[in-house]
């Protein structure tokens, strides 16, 4: 039988996610995907945003999903198309496939930590990522 669970702590940060590639100052773990417990359409994941007022996730789209982001502490400037919106706490943010989007933390001080959905695609690869110059 396939595994069907795991945690947080057994889960490695993402290391190819790299600040040139538009992913700064970013702690990304992939939590369920086709690679961990075996995801055949959907991937969900843990982000941590540093605080200092620089980390953020570039301009980008999501040529095969949609994405869903739901914010546990802190809080994230989200651009979505030509919307600019701010996602506190128990607050949950949709993105349609092929969207650019994107985020940051707005504090210098707090950390801003999410969990994530990528809906009909079960790993970033499949998802497709493709950044968008602004």
């Amino acid at each position: 039988m396939a595994k069907r669970k795991t945690s947080l702590s057994e889960v490695p940060s993402d290391v190819r996610l790299r600040p040139e590639d538009g992913w700064v100052n970013l702690d990304v773990k992939w939590l369920v995907d086709e690679n961990r417990l075996g995801s055949k359409y959907a991937c969900f994941g843990r982000t941590i945003f540093a605080p200092g007022g620089q980390a953020q996730h570039q301009m980008h789209t999501h040529p095969n999903a949609e994405e869903i982001l739901y914010v546990l502490r802190g809080r994230l400037e989200y651009v979505i198309g030509d919307d600019t919106i701010t996602v506190g706490p128990e607050e949950i943010c949709y993105t349609p496939r092929n969207t650019p989007h994107m985020c940051r933390n707005l504090s210098t001080t707090e950390l801003c930590e999410v969990v994530f959905v990528y809906a009909g695609a079960p790993s970033l690869e499949k998802a497709g990522y493709i950044e968008v110059k602004e």
